[in-house]
């Protein structure tokens, strides 16, 4: 998460290096604002297919503040694929919550959860 009016495009190269290191499928960048130039370097990094219910996602997404904020939703391949390699990491309390929220459209709290969730492991993980 990053709160500075401009960023480079090193952040987002930087994001994908780390998502290889870590064999992650995907990436999330969460701005303040909105940085047209991370979404374009972003689609640089192609897709993500979701083999379990054929569904393609960005492979890094940006997504600002204030779309979150409008109630844009982050596009989480949520699958039993995803779920089974976070139990592993012993956060299933935390994607059950998220999960619970996104599927049934609770969109503040799921806001707020994701917030936890993503201060919590992304400030871990760096």
């Amino acid at each position: 998460m990053k709160s500075d009016k401009t960023l480079p495009p090193s952040v987002i190269r930087d994001l994908n290096g780390t998502i290889e290191r870590e064999k992650a499928a995907m990436g999330y960048f969460i701005t303040l604002y909105s940085m047209p130039n991370l979404i374009k370097e972003s689609r640089k990094y192609g897709l993500y297919e979701n083999k379990q219910f054929g569904h393609t996602y960005p492979k890094i997404q940006v997504v600002s503040i204030q779309d979150i904020l409008e109630g844009k939703r982050m596009d989480l391949p949520i699958s039993l694929e995803v779920l089974k390699k976070a139990e592993g990491k012993n956060m299933s309390k935390q994607l059950e919550l998220l999960s619970y929220c996104l599927i049934n459209k609770c969109y503040r709290e799921g806001i707020e959860i994701v917030k936890r969730f993503l201060i919590k492991n992304v400030t871990e993980a760096w």
